[in-house]
């Protein structure tokens, strides 16, 4: 049981690694919905579930090593998504500003009030 919480960390860490893969054509990278606001979004989900992992896991000598495990996929994840904003516009053309905006500074709110929730556990 105590292998569960890390393994679902990790499952919830996945979609976010694949931003580790590069886009080999410039065409690619424009042809998706990606954009530098999604990317901001995208990092503080990664460190609101490392956090909420940290803080509802019971972490033993056992499950140290998993967790050690968790800490390198997102930091993977987070340097994969510091590698692709390069070639990334801020908002994609096909969206509002205003609403990409706003989503933005709502997920990042609910993740941050995640992450304050969590800590003041």
């Amino acid at each position: 049981m105590m292998w569960l919480l890390p393994v679902i960390c990790a499952l919830l860490l996945t979609p976010h690694l694949v931003a580790v893969l590069p886009r080999k054509r410039a065409s690619e990278r424009t042809a998706g919905k990606a954009d530098r606001l999604r990317l901001i979004t995208s990092a503080f989900e990664v460190i609101a579930v490392l956090v909420f992992v940290r803080q509802l896991g019971t972490w033993t000598p056992a499950t140290a090593t998993l967790w050690f495990v968790v800490v390198a996929l997102a930091a993977t994840a987070l340097a994969g998504m510091m590698y692709r904003s390069a070639g990334l516009p801020w908002i994609t053309a096909s969206s509002s500003p205003a609403r990409r905006i706003l989503g933005t500074v709502a997920g990042c709110l609910v993740a941050t009030t995640v992450v304050v929730v969590l800590l003041l556990l």
